[in-house]
Order: structure tokens, then sequence, then C-alpha cells
């Protein structure tokens, strides 16, 4: 009975589901599978930290490899984040400052982030350099629990996004009358008016 109760609901509402599906995403994520060479056990909390952060202020991402960066339109994002990625090739870190220059605003999550080539050489220090002085940079801490302690991402991300003009819509605690840090939801048009779900 559930299930037939939801298709009826799938298809009631199909055109409203569409649109949240087709909104446009303009945050990305930048996934490096050189740095997973480097691994260590704070990169998924990275990825997490960031990923949540920009769902509960209401947005959906895309992700990007280094290789799809260097090909995509990154003027259709407003926003990049980088989740404690230490090496990256020279061309994606040029690109990275290209995407600074064009008016795109970028999170790093972790002051080592950046830092060194595929081969694990440092990159030009006043090229990494550039990037953070123009990027909200989160401290991620020495160990695993201070990443969960120092910086959370959630307060610089929320206020990147706002720097960005991508707020629109904010959920409140009742009980707090602040924003609710922990609720995930999607924005989009329809019909001139906004959706939420």
């Amino acid at each position: 009975a559930e299930a037939g109760k939801t298709n009826l609901d799938l298809n009631r509402l199909a055109y409203e589901i569409t649109a949240l599906q087709n909104a446009p995403r303009e945050v990305l994520h930048l996934y490096s599978r050189e740095s997973s060479l480097y691994y260590d056990s704070r990169n998924p909390w990275a990825r997490r930290g960031l990923y949540d952060s920009t769902l509960y202020n209401g947005l959906r991402t895309e992700y990007a490899t280094e290789s799809q960066l260097e090909k995509i339109d990154a003027s259709k994002y407003k926003l990049l984040m980088i989740p404690r990625i230490h090496h990256v090739k020279k061309e994606t870190l040029e690109k990275i400052k290209q995407f600074v220059d064009d008016g795109g605003k970028v999170v790093i999550y972790g002051t080592d982030s950046l830092r060194y080539n595929e081969y694990d050489k440092p990159h030009d220090e006043a090229l990494v350099k550039y990037v953070y002085d123009k990027a909200y940079v989160i401290n991620m801490g020495s160990t695993w629990d201070d990443a969960k302690i120092i910086d959370t991402p959630y307060e610089t991300v929320t206020k990147a996004i706002k720097d960005c003009g991508l707020s629109h819509v904010r959920v409140m605690d009742a009980q707090t009358d602040k924003q609710s840090k922990k609720v995930g939801y999607e924005m989009a048009e329809y019909n001139g008016k906004l959706l939420m779900s």
C-alpha cells in the first residue's frame, strides 16, 4: 500500500520533482585521484564535512575529477570546494586560480591542501599563496579528533554561500532561532515560485 501511495505521489508531483532534479548546481566539489595515492584518514571527513555543509544550506553539488575540471565550463559554478586535497596537477592549480580570477569563490578544507603535485613535489609557493589568499580556508587540525572540533566547515561554507549570493532560504531551529545545522534540503524554481524539499 505504501509503495502504491508513493507512486501516486510521484505521478502527482512529477513536474515539481523534475524541477528539483534539474535545478542548476552552482557548487562544485573537486575530487583528486592523485591525492588519493597519498591518502590519510582525515580525507573522508573533509569530503563529508563540505558535502553536508553544502546540503544543509539547501544546495546540490556536482563532483569533478581533475581531468573533468580541465574540460568543463567553470563559469556555471559560483563556488568550488576543495576537501583536503594535498596533491593536484599544476594544470589543476592553474585552473583554480583562473576560477578565482573570474570571480568564483573557493573553500579549502585543510591548510595543507594544494601544496604538492602528483609526483609529491611542492608547487610554486607564490601560486599556492595566491589561491589561499583569495579562498575561505578551514583549519582541519592535526588529528582526526581535531577535525571534528577545530573550525567545523559549516560556518565557513555558510559564509561562502552567502557571499556568492546562493543563499535563498534558511531552515531555522524554532528553539534557538538560529539556522539549523543538520537539516538537508534542496530548492528549485518552478512556475515562478520557489520549491523546497
